[in-house]
């Protein structure tokens, strides 16, 4: 696959702004600075090429949003705004494994768990925003730590959002290994969505998830998402955290999930820092991308139902300009859309609850969440990245410059991009495009669209 800048010029009239061309088997895949593409033919694209076009492929490409004519609307690049619908709220610090590679500290003066009182005064805070708001739809996390040792505030959760008028929706992440009967059950009845963090074959997952005692938890795990699979059906997900070892074995972990009829699985790459060992380098992140797509293609056409959330996520923004995903529709909305509540209720932008220095405020004198957030625009983790070498990049408008969170982790500050999701992006919508010209039968499979 051959790729082409073609920057901004003027044909009949028209404006035409600068794309990027990817081209193979005579087809060609154009993408917008704005996030907008088409599928043409060679023969089309050297029209535009030599400033020829016909006027049907003229007024497609303004209905595209690559040009515009005279007073033709134009299609907008789509702003980022200050709108939280997504909250996470710190159910408890505690947890009964001990991950290598997870960034909390379990430290007894460092274990707390939410009391119902602040829970209560949280979800006010929450509700009334959102009716303030108009805000039509509002998801809440109940995370840790491990929030189903919380399971009596998971009901008072339930029952207070019952009973509040407003539109939502509760999901949760767990280990998997407390998903009894009861609990699976009565996370049933109360509609909450599940997603199950677990690393593939057995040798990783007891090696990087070992229980807080040291012991393994591969069993315990597999109990867990059989008693799932009863009573959700396919109604779950796995969340899966990439490090060196998932790597090595990244085709085996996939069939494991297939095998498992898992049918939605989403691999994460493991945050980096100067102290661990277990994260990709940048020549790993490029092959684990290219991998992933690979071995799912390879698992859709064996016949397999299973989707990875970065591969849909990706086809979604390229093929619709789709503005769902917080974290890589238009670049990190963490926090602008997504806020986390800690145990003694003060406010952190998207999940930096073990940052007091990114403290946003807190829910007994904060009481415009609004007003709060905009008030630290340019600052600490709303400081804006610097973008200067990404001005060429074809995916600019998708990535941003990456995840927020990630660089602080791993720089301690908001300094330049994110190198590792950068090249995630780079990679992985590379081989997209290369799967969408040559494979778009595959493409709808993963997607459950028509393209």
């Amino acid at each position: 696959m051959t790729e082409e800048i073609l920057e901004s010029c003027v044909i009949k009239n028209v404006e035409i702004g600068k794309m990027y061309a990817f081209i193979d088997a005579g087809k060609v895949f154009l993408l917008s600075e704005k996030g907008t593409s088409i599928f043409i033919d060679n023969a089309l694209y050297e029209t535009i090429k030599s400033k020829n076009c016909p006027e049907e492929l003229l007024i497609k490409l303004v209905q595209r949003g690559f040009a515009q004519f005279g007073c033709s609307p134009a299609v907008v690049e789509k702003k980022a705004k200050i709108y939280p619908n997504f909250f996470m709220i710190t159910m408890t610090n505690n947890c009964n494994m001990r991950c290598k590679y997870c960034f909390h500290q379990f430290l007894p003066e460092h274990l707390s768990v939410l009391q119902e009182d602040m829970l209560e005064k949280i979800l006010d805070y929450i509700i009334k925003y959102a009716k303030q708001n108009h805000v039509p739809r509002i998801m809440i996390q109940a995370w840790g730590g491990e929030p189903l040792l919380c399971m009596n505030l998971l009901e008072k959760m339930f029952h207070k959002l019952e009973a509040s008028g407003i539109t939502y929706k509760i999901c949760l992440e767990t280990n998997g290994t407390l998903l009894t009967e009861k609990v699976v059950e009565k996370l049933n009845e109360m509609r909450i969505g599940v997603g199950i963090s677990m690393d593939g074959i057995a040798e990783i997952q007891n090696e990087q998830r070992p229980f807080a005692n040291g012991t393994d938890s591969f069993e315990a795990l597999c109990s867990g998402v059989r008693r799932m699979q009863k009573n959700y059906h396919d109604r779950f997900g796995s969340i899966t955290v990439v490090t060196k070892d998932v790597l090595e074995h990244l085709e085996e972990c996939l069939d494991y999930f297939a095998e498992m009829n898992i049918s939605t699985i989403k691999f994460n790459i493991a945050r980096v820092s100067e102290q661990q060992t277990f994260g990709l380098n940048q020549e790993e992140v490029e092959d684990f991308a290219v991998r992933l797509v690979d071995r799912m293609v390879y698992l859709t056409e064996q016949g397999h139902h299973i989707t990875e959330g970065n591969m849909v996520d990706r086809l979604k923004n390229l093929l619709k300009r789709n503005d769902q995903n917080i974290c890589n529709s238009h670049g990190c909305q963490g926090g602008k859309r997504m806020i986390s509540f800690d145990t003694l209720g003060n406010i952190y932008p998207c999940e930096m609850t073990d940052y007091p220095e990114e403290c946003l405020g807190n829910i007994e004198t904060d009481h415009d969440l609004v007003s709060l957030i905009q008030s630290r625009q340019g600052k600490g983790y709303y400081t804006e990245k610097n973008l200067g070498n990404c001005k060429d990049c074809p995916f600019l408008y998708y990535c941003g410059g990456g995840c927020t969170t990630a660089i602080i982790y791993q720089k301690g500050r908001v300094e330049g991009i994110d190198e590792l999701g950068c090249t995630f992006n780079k990679a992985i919508y590379r081989r997209l495009i290369y799967l969408l010209l040559h494979k778009p039968q595959v493409a709808e499979q993963i997607i459950e669209e028509r393209l």
